[in-house]
């Protein structure tokens, strides 16, 4: 019967082993999307984007801002002073997928990094 137990584990085991192995190699390189406020996209996305024009970058100075760029020309951007945020802007790599929600008064009201080797080439 241990047997027998041991065969079920080992089958479910392998089961589960097989969509990580289906999702080796994905990719996810989104290209720069701004619609109203917001921006969203991946460094190499925008990058490898055939128009030439996007990209989407944060950096952390004196104070931290994103900014992006769509294939139509269109520019977002945002700024901070939060710690918190500019914590997440430092994490940006070649790896990231970045969002960022401008306010009004053009400080960042949501900023998102996902590190990630989907976003890789």
């Amino acid at each position: 019967m241990k047997k027998h137990k041991n065969l079920i584990l080992a089958g479910a085991l392998a089961a589960l082993a097989v969509p990580a192995v289906a999702l080796a190699g994905y990719t996810s390189l989104h290209g720069v999307i701004i619609s109203g406020d917001e921006a969203q996209g991946t460094v190499v996305g925008a990058r490898n984007a055939p128009d030439r024009m996007q990209y989407i970058s944060c950096i952390d100075g004196d104070y931290a801002y994103c900014i992006a760029r769509d294939a139509k020309g269109t520019v977002q951007s945002c700024y901070t002073l939060d710690d918190h945020q500019r914590a997440v802007i430092r994490s940006v790599t070649s790896n990231s997928y970045i969002q960022f929600t401008s306010g009004d008064d053009g400080t960042c009201e949501h900023l998102f990094v996902r590190n990630g080797s989907q976003h890789l080439e």
